[in-house]
């Protein structure tokens, strides 16, 4: 089951990064037009303060890639048994889509996660750690179409 969230989780960055490469005019606008899954996401966004609650958080143990900027961040609860709570944070830096990984694939062991998976794709990497309490995180790296680099991070934990 941990493995399974793990991929899953790797599968949403990768379709993060590929919607912040191709769904941007460049001045933070959106180019594609709203599909219904698209636009119930959108929907979900605006309205995240009922979802989400409090923006005003950081991950203690996925380290911020130093300099970069943040351009999307959201946390919430996932219902279930047990209940989850997922986080999301998107970075976006000048540096090259190899130093990104590099830095990340070193600097989560560092901190104490296991590497259960990384890998490259067509202009980007993506990686999947475990910790114990079945706790994950998920990492993924791409050049966007303005030339930058987006990190996108998600992590996972059972709501204690």
């Amino acid at each position: 089951m941990k493995k399974l969230l793990l991929v899953v989780l790797a599968v949403v960055i990768v379709l993060a990064v590929a919607a912040i490469s191709c769904g941007s005019d460049g001045n933070g606008t959106s180019t594609a037009t709203n599909t219904p899954g698209q636009q119930e996401s959108q929907n979900l966004e605006e309205n995240s303060e009922v979802f989400f609650g409090d923006q005003d958080w950081e991950f203690s143990d996925i380290p911020k890639y130093p300099g970069a900027d943040e351009a999307y961040k959201i946390r919430g609860e996932e219902l279930g048994e047990p209940p989850t709570i997922m986080e999301h944070v998107i970075y976006i830096t000048d540096d090259s889509v190899q130093q990104a990984a590099d830095y990340y694939q070193a600097g989560m062991a560092d901190n104490g996660w296991e590497e259960v998976y990384w890998g490259s794709f067509t202009g980007g990497y993506m990686g999947s750690f475990s910790k114990p309490g079945d706790v994950g995180a998920a990492i993924g790296i791409a050049l966007t179409a303005e030339g930058d680099t987006a990190i996108t991070l998600d992590k996972r934990y059972p709501k204690s």
